[in-house]
């Protein structure tokens, strides 16, 4: 029996042959079916090439839309984007795990709460040979989150409940147009999912159903200083355009602004703790806010910088407890 789909699954790849397999099994045995495929094939080689062809004639549902040269990621994103016919949308990508109910749990969250623009759950973090690095566990039961508190979460962690390589999204919280291509690739898809959600909120999923990888073949890491610096830049300018379309919003503008103060200031002083060098030291110290507390804990680390007395140097005891410090400047 054919089925209408419901969810368009796009697979944005540039041909890692490592794990495509992988994705490709984990479609074949999602337990809900009624679903198309999309492979985004950004200028892979030949190898990835015939492996698509075989994948589209073994599965009616998959199809291949090709770039040739490759395109930034955002923009291969939109292809797919302005491809999908159906009301909800994902994206299987190719280095990462999904659980064979994926679809059918965050797919089924979104039936029971039509007015959420996404699904996310809680996610494991894995290696490149798929060991768990982290257990991400932040969700403590399901439940429909309106765009407040989604959004104050996200500013009081500096990170967020859910990862963008996991969610199922209704289609039209994006706009005909895909995703904002002008935003950075690095922590735009916060202000994606804020924006998304100041309608009808999100759906916070306790199950976790997506393992996120961790490779060497990803894009090579910031420096932590400048990370962090960026993340506050990003999340500055989404409270200012936040402010502006919704001017009777005081009070939460206020709360933001300074959950941000606070996050930007564990987030420097943790990259003083775990930094390997004293560019990089020096650069936490400077990248501090402008606010009173920033100034006295500047001059505490130049202290202490002064006389050797760093936590990654001195053992794990004191290393723990910066790490509480920097956490406590979260809260």
């Amino acid at each position: 029996m054919t089925t209408t789909p419901l969810i368009t699954v796009l697979v944005p790849t540039i041909g890692r042959m490592d794990y495509l397999p992988m994705t490709r099994r984990s479609l074949a045995e999602q337990t809900r079916k009624d679903f198309r495929v999309v492979v985004l094939d950004n200028a892979s080689g030949p190898e990835a090439q015939a492996f698509f062809a075989d994948w589209a004639r073994e599965d009616s549902r998959v199809e291949i839309m090709r770039s040739d040269p490759r395109i930034p990621m955002f923009s291969n994103f939109n292809l797919g984007m302005c491809a999908v016919r159906t009301p909800l949308v994902t994206f299987f990508h190719d280095d990462d795990e999904y659980c064979t109910d994926y679809l059918e749990v965050l797919a089924g969250e979104l039936e029971k709460h039509p007015r959420a623009a996404f699904a996310g759950s809680n996610f494991d973090i894995i290696d490149g040979a798929g060991a768990v690095i982290e257990r991400r566990r932040w969700i403590a039961k399901t439940e429909l989150m309106d765009a407040s508190r989604y959004v104050k979460e996200l500013f009081r962690r500096g990170r967020n409940l859910v990862s963008m390589s996991g969610l199922v999204f209704r289609r039209d919280a994006f706009g005909p147009d895909g995703f904002d291509e002008s935003l950075p690739i690095r922590w735009g898809d916060f202000v994606l999912l804020m924006r998304a959600a100041e309608d009808g909120g999100m759906v916070a999923v306790e199950r976790t159903v997506v393992r996120v990888r961790m490779h060497s073949g990803q894009a090579s890491l910031q420096a932590r200083s400048q990370a962090i610096l960026q993340r506050t830049d990003v999340m500055a300018r989404y409270v200012d355009e936040y402010a502006s379309r919704h001017p009777d919003e005081r009070a939460l503008v206020a709360e933001l602004r300074s959950r941000l103060a606070v996050t930007h200031r564990a987030g420097m002083l943790w990259g003083w703790v775990v930094a390997e060098d004293e560019v990089e030291r020096s650069a936490c110290r400077d990248l501090l806010g402008p606010a009173p507390v920033d100034s006295a804990l500047r001059r505490v680390l130049v202290w202490a910088d002064r006389r050797g007395l760093r936590p990654n140097r001195v053992g794990p005891g004191l290393m723990n407890a910066a790490r509480r410090g920097a956490n406590l400047l979260r809260l």
